[in-house]
C-alpha cells in the first residue's frame, strides 16, 4: 500500500479521511449484550499541525462504562530498526486515558486527549513517536479484551516541514 502523505491542515471530509461501512454480518456476530454496548468507528481524520499527528476519531456513541477506545500510532524512520522504535497505544475510556509504548506504561500527559460526546481527539509529539519518517496509525474499539469495531490501519508519511 503507497503511504498517505499526512496533510498539514485537517480534513473535512473525504474518502482520504476514511469514512467507513462495515459489513452488516458483524452485528449478526454479536451477543444481544454486545449489540447493546457497541461502539463504532464512523470516521477517523489524521494530520499533522506543527510537531504532531493528530487523530480524531467520531464514534457511533459515546464510550461507556465497558467499552474503551485504543489509538495506536507506530513510528518508523529508516536509520534506525523498528524495533527500537516506541509503538504508542492511547487507550480511552469513559472517564480517563492511559498511554502505553508497548507493555510500558507512560504518563497520560505524554499525549493530549479530549472527547466530546461522539468524538476522540488525540494529539501525538511527534517527538514520542521517535521523530519517525512514517507511521502506522488505527483506531479500535473494545467491549472488555474483546474487540468490537477497527479502522484500517493506514502508512502515514511526515514530509519535512520547511
Amino acid at each position: 500500500f503507497p503511504p498517505l502523505v499526512v496533510p498539514s491542515e485537517q480534513p473535512e471530509t473525504s474518502h482520504a479521511s476514511g469514512h467507513f461501512k462495515r459489513a452488516p454480518e458483524l452485528h449478526g456476530e454479536l451477543t444481544e449484550t454486545e449489540r447493546a454496548k457497541f461502539v463504532g468507528i464512523e470516521q477517523v481524520r489524521m494530520w499533522r499541525e506543527d510537531d504532531e499527528l493528530v487523530v480524531a476519531a467520531r464514534l457511533s456513541r459515546p464510550l461507556g462504562k465497558e467499552v474503551s477506545a485504543a489509538v495506536y500510532a507506530f513510528g518508523y524512520r529508516s536509520d534506525r530498526p523498528f524495533a527500537e522504535m516506541p509503538k504508542l497505544r492511547v487507550v480511552a475510556g469513559n472517564v480517563k486515558h492511559e498511554v502505553f509504548d508497548q507493555a510500558r506504561k507512560l504518563p497520560p500527559k505524554t499525549v493530549s486527549f479530549s472527547r466530546q460526546a461522539h468524538e476522540l481527539t488525540v494529539r501525538i509529539p511527534l517527538k514520542a513517536m521517535g521523530d519517525p519518517q512514517r507511521a502506522l496509525a488505527s483506531v479500535h474499539t473494545y467491549l472488555g479484551v474483546d474487540p468490537l469495531d477497527w479502522a484500517e490501519w493506514r502508512v502515514l508519511e511526515f514530509v519535512p516541514q520547511r
